[in-house]
């Protein structure tokens, strides 16, 4: 009998960029996530259709869709789903404008490894905390 581990919460990684899905994905399945990554806010849109995420890590700027209008679709259709977005412009101004819009938290590009997992982690014990 094969003995895997539940792991921690299911991730959907959305960036243009793939070095950072790519980065991102190998973090956080190496802490135990289930990670899935696509390039753009309407391949995200059509994998939460899909499948169930825990949270959503989205780029800020990308084309044709950006981060804050996908997290705006995400916040309407799929409540229970948390999001972070990744932003390559260190302004506070970001962060309050994506919590405003329902996002838990912004992480600024470069990011450090070690804030990964614990804002990660922090994204989604506040949506388990909100849910009840």
């Amino acid at each position: 009998m094969e003995n895997r581990q539940v792991p921690k919460g299911s991730i959907l990684i959305v960036d243009d960029e793939p070095s950072i899905p790519f980065l991102l994905s190998e973090i956080l399945t190496t802490e135990g996530f289930d990670c899935q990554s696509c390039s753009s806010g309407q391949e995200a849109l059509t994998l939460l259709q899909e499948k169930d995420f825990d949270i959503v890590i989205s780029d800020l700027q990308m084309p044709g869709m950006t981060g804050l209008e996908l997290l705006a679709v995400v916040h309407a259709k799929y409540p229970h789903t948390a999001f972070l977005i990744l932003t390559g412009v260190d302004d506070f101004r970001v962060g309050v404008q994506a919590m405003k819009h329902g996002g838990a938290d912004y992480v600024a590009k470069p990011f450090r490894i070690d804030t990964i997992v614990p804002t990660v982690e922090r994204a989604l014990e506040t949506k388990r905390l909100e849910l009840g």
